[in-house]
């Protein structure tokens, strides 16, 4: 077994237990370049419900007084039900849960939580 296999298989077992890139560099002593290679040479994944992670706030569900029957456009409806998932920056565009996202994303996002 080679050093860099060795590297590897402490990789992958401080990958399991959520360390970061550079957690891992400093306790193996290989640089993050060295340890971002071994990763994706071993196919080092994140564990498994580190790597879609969504978000822990709580929906709140369409009430009457949002409707969209209110004569208000539809992206301040769907604002409205997302709360602080969704926000707006001038000249900017849409975020959904703090990340640019389009308004036809935003839009599905929505329909599912109806469904």
């Amino acid at each position: 077994m080679s050093e860099y296999e060795e590297y590897a298989i402490e990789i992958r077992s401080l990958r399991d237990s959520y360390y970061t890139i550079d957690e891992i560099s400093d306790i193996t002593c290989l640089s993050k370049t060295k340890v971002n290679q071994l990763i994706k040479k071993y196919n080092i994944g994140r564990p498994a419900d580190a790597t879609n992670r969504t978000s822990k706030r709580k929906i709140r569900p369409i009430t009457p007084e949002i409707s969209e029957d209110d004569g208000l456009p539809l992206m301040e409806v769907i604002q409205k039900v997302l709360g602080d998932r969704m926000t707006e920056k001038k000249g900017q565009g849409y975020y959904l849960d703090g990340k640019p996202c389009s308004s036809s994303r935003i839009i599905e996002e929505y329909e599912s939580l109806l469904s």
